[in-house]
């Protein structure tokens, strides 16, 4: 979400603009963990990667 921090009732509020899409939470626990473990492995992939582009294992 885009907009403006405004000042309101002693504190801060947002004052959305624009919805930006692409950040959804996913509903249930399982879609949580399905996109979470797509996001090691790719990690964990480069990892590997850089740490063989440094001489180390």
């Amino acid at each position: 979400m885009r907009g403006a921090l405004v000042e309101a009732d002693g504190g801060w509020a947002l004052q959305p603009r624009k919805l930006v899409g692409g950040f959804e939470v996913p509903e249930t626990q399982v879609a949580i963990l399905r996109e979470n473990f797509k996001k090691v492995m790719r990690y964990r992939k480069t990892a590997k990667r850089e740490l063989a582009k440094r001489g180390r294992t």
